[in-house]
Protein backbone atom coordinates (compact mmCIF):
# COMPACT_ATOMS: atom_id res chain seq x y z
CA UNK A 1 0.00 0.00 0.00
CA UNK A 2 1.17 3.21 -1.04
CA UNK A 3 0.46 6.07 1.99
CA UNK A 4 0.35 9.76 -0.32
CA UNK A 5 0.90 11.43 3.51
CA UNK A 6 2.69 8.96 5.89
CA UNK A 7 2.95 11.65 8.42
CA UNK A 8 -0.05 12.18 10.56
CA UNK A 9 -1.26 15.66 10.37
CA UNK A 10 0.42 17.85 13.41
CA UNK A 11 -2.83 18.88 16.11
CA UNK A 12 -1.77 22.02 17.23
CA UNK A 13 -1.04 23.86 13.37
CA UNK A 14 -4.61 22.68 12.75
CA UNK A 15 -7.61 24.03 14.95
CA UNK A 16 -10.21 21.39 13.50
CA UNK A 17 -8.71 18.52 13.84
CA UNK A 18 -8.71 18.52 17.80
CA UNK A 19 -12.34 19.87 17.55
CA UNK A 20 -13.26 16.66 15.06
CA UNK A 21 -11.49 14.21 17.20
CA UNK A 22 -13.59 15.31 19.99
CA UNK A 23 -16.90 15.04 18.74
CA UNK A 24 -16.00 11.67 16.84
CA UNK A 25 -15.33 10.40 20.29
CA UNK A 26 -17.83 12.34 21.87
CA UNK A 27 -20.69 10.69 19.12
CA UNK A 28 -19.66 7.18 19.71
CA UNK A 29 -19.76 7.62 23.64
CA UNK A 30 -23.03 8.35 23.20
CA UNK A 31 -23.76 6.10 20.82
CA UNK A 32 -22.68 3.34 22.99
CA UNK A 33 -24.82 4.52 25.84
CA UNK A 34 -27.93 4.94 23.78
CA UNK A 35 -27.43 1.04 23.17
CA UNK A 36 -26.67 0.36 26.27
CA UNK A 37 -30.26 2.44 27.76
CA UNK A 38 -32.08 0.29 25.38
CA UNK A 39 -30.49 -2.95 26.05
CA UNK A 40 -31.54 -2.57 29.91
CA UNK A 41 -34.79 -1.28 28.96
CA UNK A 42 -35.81 -4.27 26.95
Amino acid sequence: TVNADPSPPPAPDIPGYDIFAILGIFSIMTISIIVVMKRKKN
